[in-house]
């Protein structure tokens, strides 16, 4: 194997550190005014900066790791319905700022929609299970559906 394939099999951990390196090394550049002052702050001080900025460097690296971690997501062109299994094509993406408790992190995702179904659906935020059982509901009790309440009486399954 030649150097620009090795180039191509980065390890996703490696890259999130680099980034994360990279968000901590602009989070450190804050603090340069600190080393320049004529009296260094008190430890007190110290403190009440870190607390201050901490967000930034926390939310950057959470961001690096959502970035990795959801990447195969965010060109996802195709799911399957959680409710039929019907592959369906994705509608648009659409973009999602979340303030965490680490700080804020921006994510592009995808939205799929079964016309079957009636049922849109964002594969990396949601949990689509809620809306199947919405649509179960819609349908009403179907013998076998596997939505519901069963339609036996006698106590088995059907």
């Amino acid at each position: 194997m030649g150097c620009a394939a090795r180039v191509l099999d980065l390890d996703p951990l490696e890259e999130v550190r680099r980034m994360a390196h990279e968000q901590l090394d602009q989070w450190l550049e804050q603090m340069r005014p600190l080393f320049e002052q004529e009296k260094p702050p008190t430890l007190l001080e110290l403190s009440q900066h870190f607390t201050r900025s901490r967000q930034q460097l926390l939310g950057g690296v959470l961001q690096s790791l959502a970035d990795a971690l959801y990447a195969h997501l965010k060109d996802q062109r195709q799911a399957r319905c959680p409710c039929c299994g019907k592959p369906i094509r994705r509608k648009r993406r659409d973009p999602k700022h979340g303030n965490t408790l680490q700080g804020p992190v921006d994510l592009e995702r995808g939205y799929f929609y079964c016309t079957d179904c009636r049922v849109g659906f964002h594969p990396l935020h949601e949990e689509p299970v809620a809306a199947c059982n919405q649509v179960a509901a819609r349908r009403g009790p179907q013998v076998g559906s596997g939505f519901g309440p069963s339609t036996a009486t006698d106590g088995s399954r059907p």
